[in-house]
């Protein structure tokens, strides 16, 4: 769920014909297989572009894979406040970070 909503912010941050060409991960992971981004779009400039969205879970060799299989392919990463650090150091060039809701005391 996490995965979706966060994939989400990027998708409403498009153009609309970016918007147009937006594929979920679901779909891409039956065409590409185990190595599919969470989702995928085509830029105003013709690029293909990789959406990835890091919850904090990945460990340094699964961002290493994925980065290695999308290779010849922009990527966007998302992740958690304070995590841009390991993407980077990781070889991530596009990192966008979001804020974890803070959660009350009830």
């Amino acid at each position: 769920m996490v995965h979706q909503i966060r994939a989400n912010d990027i998708y409403f941050s498009l153009s609309e014909i970016e918007k147009a060409t937006w594929v979920i991960g679901d779909v891409l992971e039956k065409t590409t297989g185990r190595q599919a981004p969470d989702a995928s779009y085509v830029s105003d400039d013709g690029e293909v572009v990789h959406v990835e969205v890091d919850t904090g879970h990945y460990k340094r060799h699964q961002v290493l894979e994925k980065l290695g299989a999308w290779s010849n392919t922009r990527q966007v990463w998302v992740c958690p406040t304070g995590r841009e650090q390991f993407l980077r150091r990781c070889g991530v060039r596009d990192v966008q970070a979001y804020v974890l809701p803070r959660k009350e005391v009830v």
